[in-house]
């Protein structure tokens, strides 16, 4: 974990370059971005299943690396000390992800919608596939991971069947049967509003190799 050598290092006086501690600063700052209202993380790709944990280890980890962040003690306190990220909704255009919130608390509506390239390895065939929380409820989930064997239920798991996304007739994603290296070159290419009455996202999904 390279957060411990950032905390080993600080522990023994050494000093690392600050590329890699913003480095560092930045996986947490995901964490955050994508964050349900119960804490944890969307059940994305080969993710534990849903409800499996919350970030306030991680935070709490994160908070005594960079003190003085408050929405880092906010998510390590479980929301009882620090203050809310001052940014509600964020897209992530490198990832293609958006995500939507009503605001920070427990209770709050959230959407994440993933919009982005395949990746490299752990990936599902999960484009355009949305995750929904309400009012302290998980409405609309992912399937999370299976086991990683040759069952028909692994396929099944990381098959568009087990997500929340559009089929057309009998037509069905299969980036993961195209060739290629699926990672972004650039931002990707969806379309972002954020206002105070709504959010908005809008991605497609093409023929290309890992699109």
């Amino acid at each position: 974990h390279f957060a411990n050598i950032i905390r080993a290092a600080q522990a023994n006086g050494i000093a690392l370059p600050d590329s890699a501690t913003a480095a560092a600063e930045s996986l947490f700052d995901y964490a955050m971005d994508i964050a349900e209202p119960s804490l944890s993380f969307p059940d994305w790709n080969d993710s534990d299943p849903p409800g499996s944990g919350t970030l306030t280890g991680w935070m709490q980890l994160a908070a005594a690396l960079f003190p003085g962040r408050g929405d880092l003690e906010y998510f390590a306190t479980n929301r009882a000390g620090g203050t809310a990220p001052a940014e509600s909704s964020f897209l992530l255009p490198w990832a293609g992800q958006a995500l939507m919130r009503s605001g920070w608390d427990a209770q709050a509506r959230y959407l994440a919608f993933e919009g982005g390239p395949l990746g490299t390895s752990h990936h599902h065939d999960d484009k355009l596939g949305l995750v929904l929380n309400a009012f302290g409820e998980r409405l609309v989930i992912d399937s999370g991971r299976y086991a990683y064997d040759s069952s028909n239920f692994n396929a099944y798991s990381c098959s568009p069947n087990a997500h929340s996304v559009v089929h057309i007739g009998d037509y069905r994603q299969s980036r993961r049967l195209s060739a290629g290296v699926f990672r972004a070159e650039s931002p990707y290419d969806i379309e972002w509003r954020s206002t105070a009455a709504f959010d908005y996202a809008t991605a497609s999904f093409g023929e290309r190799s890992g699109e």
